[in-house]
């Protein structure tokens, strides 16, 4: 999982045809931890790279996209924002949550 940044996020993420869903985390957010193990497992089955952004270094970016709690995740597609991914922290529940938004754009 790569790290983006403040600045880093928009130039990665709304280049044309850049894909990838975005955790929001920061450090001690246990539910985070538990999110990022969870999509790290998905490994190569994921349709998209997948990125994480430290909301402690980087508010600019989670003060843009109205980040409110913890973790959140965006998808991006095509270089530009898809939405804000809302599941339980469960794994089937993000597998179906993840393969219903990105069919939502096929």
């Amino acid at each position: 999982m790569q790290s983006l940044n403040n600045h880093s996020f928009f130039h990665t993420l709304e280049a044309p045809g850049a894909s990838g869903l975005v955790v929001f985390t920061k450090p001690g957010c246990g539910a985070c931890r538990h999110v990022k193990a969870l999509l790290l497992a998905l490994g190569p089955s994921f349709p998209a790279p997948l990125y994480e952004l430290n909301v402690e270094e980087s508010p600019g970016v989670a003060a843009e996209l109205d980040v409110f709690h913890l973790p959140a995740m965006f998808l991006f597609r095509d270089g530009a924002l898809w939405g804000e991914l809302h599941a339980e922290a469960r794994r089937e529940a993000l597998l179906a949550a993840i393969d219903a938004a990105w069919a939502a754009g096929a």
